[in-house]
C-alpha cells in the first residue's frame, strides 16, 4: 500500500534532488529502515575535456541524508531561530555510530519556494544534547526536540554540505600529513645543521614525501592555515635547490612556509576546537 507519508516522502526527496548542483552524485537508498535515505557523493571540478566542457572529479567526500518530509508549513521558533523536530532515541544512538555524517533534512512539499533545512546530526549531539541533556541516553524519554538553524538552507548553504561531507576524508588526510611531517620537519633541520646526511637518497626521501603531501587533495583545499598545492610546489622546488646547490643547506632551517606547515600539522590535536573557531567567526555554527 502506498501511504500519505510515502508520497510526501517522494516529493521530499525530488525537491531535494533538485537543491543539489547536477554534478553532485546523490543516490537513492531502496532500504530505508536503518534511516539512510540518501547518499550524496561530492564531485568538485577538475579541469576542461576537448570540446570545453567542465569535468568532475570525485573527492571521495560522502554523506548520508535523512530526510523528513511534511506537508505543511514549517514553523520557525523565534526565540532561537530554528526550526524544531522531534526525534527519536533510537535514531539518534544509530547515527551517532557513524563516522559517516548524517544530515537531517526537513522538507516542506507545500509549497515549492519553501525553503529546506537541515542539520550535521552526530555534531548537533556533541555540541548541544550532550551538554543540555548530557544523559539523554539513559533516560526513559524517547525522543528529544533536535533545534535546526534556519541558516542550514539546502540552497544557501552547499558549501557547507561539502565540508560537513569532507570531514571524514579530511581528518584522514590530516593524519597522512602529520605523519609525513613529523618525520621530514627534523630532517630538514638537522640537514641545515650539518647533523644529518645530505646524500642524493636523502633528497630523494624528502622529495617523495613532499609529493606525497602534494596528494592530499582534500587537505590542501579545505584547511585554514593557508597550505595549499602551491605551497607544497614551492617546498618542492627548494628542496631541489638546496639539493642542485643553488641555495646553501642552512637555509633549510627556514624553509618556505615553515610557520604554516607546523601550525597544521597541530591541527591533528584540536580539529573539532579548530572547525568551532572557523564557524564562530564566521558567525555560524558547525552543526
Amino acid at each position: 500500500m502506498r501511504t500519505y507519508q510515502h508520497i510526501i516522502d517522494t516529493k521530499s526527496i525530488k525537491k531535494i534532488l533538485k537543491s543539489f548542483p547536477d554534478h553532485w552524485v546523490v543516490r537513492e537508498l531502496s532500504e530505508r529502515d536503518y534511516g539512510t535515505d540518501l547518499v550524496i557523493e561530492i564531485f568538485s571540478e577538475s579541469g576542461k575535456d576537448k570540446h570545453n566542457h567542465t569535468v568532475y572529479e570525485s573527492t571521495g567526500c560522502i554523506c548520508n541524508i535523512q530526510v523528513k518530509g511534511t506537508n505543511e508549513k514549517l514553523n520557525i521558533c523565534e526565540s532561537d531561530n530554528s526550526i524544531h523536530y522531534s526525534f527519536g532515541k533510537k535514531s539518534l544512538l544509530y547515527v551517532e555510530r557513524f563516522a559517516t555524517p548524517f544530515l537531517l533534512v526537513r522538507v516542506d512539499v507545500s509549497d515549492d519556494k519553501a525553503e529546506t533545512y537541515y542539520v550535521w546530526l552526530q555534531r548537533y549531539i556533541k555540541d548541544v544534547l550532550d551538554l543540555e541533556r548530557p544523559n539523554w541516553r539513559e533516560e526513559d524519554q524517547q525522543s528529544f526536540t533536535i533545534k535546526i538553524p534556519i541558516e542550514n538552507t539546502l540552497i544557501n548553504k552547499q558549501n557547507k554540505i561539502e565540508s560537513i561531507a569532507s570531514r571524514i576524508k579530511y581528518i584522514e588526510d590530516l593524519i597522512e600529513y602529520r605523519e609525513i611531517y613529523v618525520a621530514i620537519d627534523p630532517m630538514l633541520s638537522a640537514i641545515s645543521s650539518g647533523q644529518h646526511t645530505s646524500d642524493t637518497n636523502t633528497y630523494l626521501y624528502l622529495k617523495n614525501q613532499v609529493s606525497k603531501i602534494s596528494r592530499l587533495f582534500t587537505l590542501l583545499s579545505r584547511n585554514n592555515c593557508c597550505i595549499d598545492i602551491a605551497c607544497v610546489k614551492e617546498l618542492f622546488n627548494f628542496i631541489a635547490e638546496i639539493e642542485s646547490g643553488t641555495r646553501d643547506k642552512a637555509e633549510l632551517v627556514n624553509y618556505p612556509h615553515k610557520f604554516n606547515f607546523n601550525l597544521l600539522s597541530s591541527e591533528v590535536d584540536s580539529i573539532a576546537s579548530v572547525e568551532s573557531f572557523v564557524a564562530e567567526n564566521e558567525g555560524d555554527k558547525v552543526y
